[in-house]
């Protein structure tokens, strides 16, 4: 571990123990818990480091795992999931679990399409940062009526966007 060894570091020591044991029991080896920990490999940076997680790294495996599972293409990442990666990152120091995560990425008018996917995606992150990466169970997202509520939904009485919004015309088979 890249923590400069002494008295005053115990509790840091025993922390990241943890943390790597967790990585580990979700089935990480022990070089991937630890990379986990730390994304630098460089002797040169070794010493104290806060302990945490490289949300990084899990970002880029969430990426490899949707790909080589054919979930999405290389393209489709780039147009649809990039951009909710880097809000993600950018609402991530601020958060402390997942429901505030979530909470933090919340833009946009409630309901509308564009905030219920970017919460979608990042519900499917973070079930796949605890489940496969190892991440902390505080992070897995909360539950379907909160997120109904993280969403949010469209007024009632709003107004239509559009002029010709729900005045459709429809084709039937005959």
């Amino acid at each position: 571990m890249p923590i400069a060894w002494g008295l005053a570091v115990t509790l840091e020591v025993l922390a990241t123990v943890k943390a790597v044991n967790e990585h580990l029991q979700a089935g990480a080896s022990l070089k991937d818990a630890v990379h986990l920990q730390w994304p630098q490999d460089d002797p040169a940076t070794a010493g104290r480091k806060k302990v945490g997680i490289n949300w990084t790294e899990v970002v880029e495996r969430f990426r490899v795992h949707k790909i080589q599972s054919g979930q999405v293409k290389e393209t489709t990442w780039g147009f649809a999931y990039a951009y909710v990666m880097r809000d993600l990152l950018e609402a991530l120091p601020g958060a402390t679990n997942g429901k505030a995560l979530l909470i933090a990425m919340a833009k946009g008018a409630p309901g509308s399409r564009g905030r219920v996917v970017r919460i979608e995606r990042a519900v499917q992150f973070l079930k796949f940062a605890v489940r496969d990466v190892g991440v902390d169970a505080r992070w897995l997202p909360p539950s379907p009526d909160d997120l109904i509520d993280i969403k949010g939904r469209k007024a009632p009485n709003a107004v239509p966007e559009f002029n010709n919004a729900g005045q459709a015309i429809p084709l039937k088979d005959e």
